[in-house]
């Protein structure tokens, strides 16, 4: 009567029938049920980590944009092209650079700038494409073929008895010998030319480097004892702009393969720099530091607190530490600047 009135003037077969049918469908909808609300449930869990996740991202993309230069989120993309065009063109001027260097024959520098002054740089690739195609296509062959003709002409001379054929074959001989010089001390200016203006090339890039770039890789360098040389800007094996640190050999080692004390040096190298570079037009903020140096051998651990002395000259530096070594190496180096030293829990 309480559950299905429509049955009552039903058998009791019917009505046991009907029950255990809808009995059946209760439990079939309660189970449905609890599914979608655990369904539910953790869809509402999902929705917590990915607004977490966005948040994170939101950051990350804040302050790509912050190192990019302070550019909007829309103009990442045409600044990563931008990088990119830059990259490729850098690998290009230094691959120029070192044919110039092979080609150069010696000369002092200050003679290399002399002859580069009276050249139109505009004018020296579609020069030196010609002369190459020139050299290529003419001059390697004919001075192939007047090799062959000078050692011919000698066989004869050899065998004539001082006639006028031998006269007109040594005259002809020397001729074709200075003609040979004379291309090739034109190959030679057009190499020194070329080299010259690969070097004004690269001494442009390096002046107009990237300056937080140029001041990591002077910290990366004092903070390794010149185990690496410093830092630049490099592609990846896709195509991906990475940083790579440079050897005194000019040895190109990638930051997965340095060692974690090394990763941790160029972190802080980054960090300093980004400092400094903010330090030349803003007011003084105070540098926080937590055991940086629990990777650091003896020698980089001193290296870093003496530049970290040198910092404390322009704005405050904090550095939580637990290893002793660390205060004693502090107090040694804190003749320049001013230490205070608080032991927690004493």
């Amino acid at each position: 009567r309480k559950i299905s009135p429509a049955c009552a003037d039903q058998s009791a077969g019917e009505i046991v029938a009907q029950l255990k049918t809808q009995l059946n469908q209760a439990r079939t909808d309660r189970t449905l049920r609890e599914e979608h609300l655990e369904k539910e449930k953790q869809e509402a869990k999902d929705v917590i980590l990915l607004a977490g996740e966005r948040k994170d991202l939101e950051h990350a993309l804040a302050e790509l944009c912050r190192l990019a230069g302070k550019v909007l989120p829309e103009e990442l993309e045409a600044t990563e092209k931008r990088s990119a065009q830059f990259r490729s063109l850098a690998a290009s001027l230094a691959q120029t650079e070192k044919i110039l260097i092979q080609g150069a024959g010696g000369l002092p520098l200050a003679e290399l700038e002399g002859q580069a002054a009276k050249i139109d740089p505009d004018a020296l690739p579609e020069e030196i494409a010609r002369l190459t195609q020139e050299i290529e296509q003419e001059l390697a062959p004919e001075s192939k073929h007047l090799s062959v003709l000078i050692g011919e002409k000698r066989n004869q001379l050899r065998q004539m008895d001082g006639n006028a054929r031998a006269a007109e074959a040594a005259e002809e001989g020397a001729r074709l010998l200075a003609k040979i010089r004379r291309l090739s001390e034109r190959y030679v200016q057009l190499k020194v030319a070329g080299h010259v203006l690969n070097s004004e090339i690269e001494r442009f890039r390096s002046e107009n480097q990237t300056p937080v770039l140029a001041i990591t890789s002077r910290y990366f360098s004092e903070l390794t004892l010149g185990s690496f040389a410093g830092l630049r800007a490099d592609e990846n094996d896709d195509g991906q702009p990475v940083l790579v640190g440079t050897r005194s050999n000019g040895t190109r080692v990638l930051v997965e393969r340095m060692s974690s004390g090394t990763r941790d040096q160029l972190y802080l190298a980054l960090r300093l720099a980004s400092l400094e570079w903010r330090l030349a037009n803003h007011e003084p903020m105070p540098l926080i530091l937590d055991d940086i140096l629990v990777n650091a051998d003896d020698a980089r651990s001193r290296a870093a607190l003496k530049i970290l002395g040198e910092l404390a000259e322009k704005t405050q530096v904090i550095l939580f530490t637990h290893h002793r070594r660390i205060v004693d190496e502090a107090l040694q180096l804190a003749a320049g600047c001013t230490l205070l030293v608080h032991e927690l829990g004493r």
